[in-house]
């Protein structure tokens, strides 16, 4: 004959086994709020663009669409929204090259590629959309160059864009405006 031994727990107290209950439930209620309050800090949310980018048109006959020019326009059109995106432009302001680059009546106002928006807005929506409104600033900025101004002022140019003037060896290229 075998006999078997059956073991019951000790017995507990009631209120004992609901201070245990209260406990395991303000402890997971506390690792619920850690995990949703992770997730609407905004950890995932691109950084903040801080730098300020000159976009420098040239108005001048050798931008001109033609054989001897090389097409400002086409060029803007390939290139401006890329460079922006690349050099991460917050602040971008415009000049165009004329004749008087400084004084010159083509103006268009200085713009915030990566404004303040609310914590729901989608950000890199947000740049894509002011980097397409560059480009547009900067192609009615290059039509009254052309039309109204055209000429050569360079240095001028960048001094208006408050861009540092390129060195005297610097041969035209795509990272310069």
């Amino acid at each position: 004959m075998t006999v078997r031994t059956v073991h019951n727990p000790a017995p507990v107290a009631p209120d004992a086994r609901l201070r245990r209950n209260r406990r395991r439930a303000l402890t997971a209620a506390l690792a619920l709020a850690l995990a949703a309050g992770g997730t609407a800090c905004g950890s995932d949310e691109p950084s903040r663009y801080s730098r300020t980018c000159g976009v420098v048109v040239d108005g001048s006959g050798s931008a001109a669409a033609s054989r001897t020019g090389f097409d400002a326009e086409a060029k803007l059109k390939a290139t401006l929204q890329r460079f922006l995106a690349d050099k991460k432009c917050r602040k971008t302001s415009f000049a165009p090259i004329t004749k008087v680059s400084e004084a010159s009546k083509c103006q268009v106002s200085p713009l915030d590629l990566d404004p303040n928006t609310s914590k729901t807005a989608d950000r890199e929506r947000t740049r894509t959309t002011m980097r397409a409104v560059a480009l547009s600033n900067a192609l009615k900025l290059l039509r009254c160059a052309q039309k109204e101004e055209p000429g050569s002022d360079v240095l001028g140019g960048f001094r208006a864009s408050g861009c540092p003037s390129p060195p005297a060896t610097t041969r035209r290229s795509t990272s310069w405006w």
